[in-house]
């Protein structure tokens, strides 16, 4: 066998896998058994009366899912994996994940309901944005020529990017803007490294927050630009301004994905936020027209990571 077949048939081997895996994930997703396993683990027979399914198959399935890591198996009994967890989300609805709205994306350009559930997802995951975090609080040199800073985040999420800033000035301190159950993450976030005394927390609609006029150093939009609309984008940043004092700092974190990158985590993340934002992912120039539009000079921008999250950060002074 010549070397080019070798790759052909890795390759092929390879999609095979993966079409398998997708179609254990789905079957287990829509038959129920993912659901089953999140209410605690269970045993073969216990899943497949619960779920109204035959043995034999429901076996199959699960053994894919448990070669993949995505469930585990302890005796007899199987049990949803972290890696599980983080993919659906400990509170969100397993019948409306975002790839849910692929079809309805490509046929018609439209998100429907996809950009909220897009946002608690990522919401879920902003652990593992942890070390992009520490990366641009000393690229930004927090505690440096940047200290002391009063900063405010609209839309904090986990909180893990105003958590690693306040981690390396022990003088800044935070404000978080977000709903009640995102607030909970945050606090959680805060506490995990004693920084919750230099946090305050606002429950609300980020949105739709009456900001302070001219009252904070830097707002911190992390990770949800890219689900507005042009006019409800350029909105959020006039707020934004508005908060700032003179000479203050936006920084906007971002999957900003200005070069098609080759990598499969890397195109699957383009295509999950493209279907949460209905196709409009924008590149660093247009994020530069909003900006301006707002009020915002010259923006500054560079990669965060190379890595599969592909993440970046934009500065723009006041």
């Amino acid at each position: 066998m010549s070397e080019t077949q070798k790759k052909v048939s890795s390759s092929y081997f390879q999609l095979l896998q993966t079409q398998a895996l997708a179609t254990a994930w789905k079957v287990a997703k829509r038959t129920g058994i993912l659901q089953a396993l999140f209410d605690g683990q269970k045993d073969l027979d216990t899943i497949v009366t619960v779920c109204g399914l035959v043995q034999e198959p429901t076996e199959r399935c699960l053994s894919v899912l448990v070669a993949a890591g995505v469930v585990e198996k302890y005796g007899e009994d199987y049990a949803l994996s972290q890696l599980c967890r983080l993919m659906m989300g400990a509170e969100s609805r397993f019948d409306h994940e975002v790839f849910d709205h692929a079809e309805a994306y490509m046929g018609q350009g439209k998100h429907a309901e996809s950009r909220h559930f897009y946002r608690q997802r990522l919401i879920d995951r902003m652990w593992t944005h942890t070390s992009a975090a520490m990366q641009a609080a000393k690229g930004l040199d927090i505690g440096g020529n940047r200290k002391g800073l009063n900063a405010l985040e609209l839309g904090s999420g986990a909180g893990v990017w105003s958590a690693a800033m306040a981690y390396r000035d022990p003088t800044m301190r935070v404000t978080l803007v977000d709903d009640e159950k995102n607030l909970r993450i945050a606090k959680e976030t805060f506490a995990s490294i004693d920084l919750n005394e230099r946090a305050t927390h606002i429950e609300g609609d980020y949105r739709l927050w009456d900001v302070p006029l001219a009252s904070y150093d830097m707002v911190l939009l992390p990770e949800n630009l890219q689900l507005e609309n042009d006019a409800d984008a350029v909105v959020l940043l006039g707020r934004s301004w508005d908060a700032l004092k003179e000479g203050g700092e936006l920084v906007i974190l971002e999957p900003l994905l200005e070069v098609d990158g080759p990598t499969l985590s890397i195109r699957a993340q383009s295509f999950e936020l493209a279907i949460a934002c209905g196709g409009t992912i924008r590149s660093v120039s247009l994020i530069q027209r909003l900006l301006t539009g707002a009020g915002f000079g010259d923006a500054q921008w560079g990669w965060l990571t190379t890595d599969h999250q592909g993440l970046g950060v934009i500065v723009a002074k006041k």
